[in-house]
Order: structure tokens, then sequence, then C-alpha cells
């Protein structure tokens, strides 16, 4: 019982966290912004603080 309740609660999670993407996007492009930079927001919001992502920002900070 519990499992299925969880597996529901993560369900719901992942619903609401796809419709919060959805959003911000939508905002990003009812603003006019660049398709690189939903690009760049996307990728940080799906893997918050990737090492990549960390690197690339660091770079550009300091060249």
């Amino acid at each position: 019982m519990h499992a299925v309740i969880a597996r529901d609660q993560y369900s719901a999670w992942v619903c609401e966290s796809a419709g919060a993407k959805f959003a911000l996007a939508q905002i990003l492009v009812a603003f006019g912004a660049h398709a690189l930079l939903i690009k760049y927001i996307a990728v940080f919001i799906t893997n918050a603080f990737a090492p990549e992502f960390i690197i690339i920002v660091w770079r550009k900070l300091h060249i």
C-alpha cells in the first residue's frame, strides 16, 4: 500500500515539475527570449547545478 501511495505522490510531483518547467518556458517565449537562453535555463532547471553547467558558467565568467 505504501508503495502505491509513494508512486502516486511521485507521479504528482513529476507532473507538477513538468508543468512548472512548461510554464517557465511559456513565460520566456512570451517575453521573446532567445531559444538558446531557453535551452540553457531548461538545462539548468533539469540538471540543477550539474558539474558541466558550473564549468561552463565558470569559463564564461573568467574570460
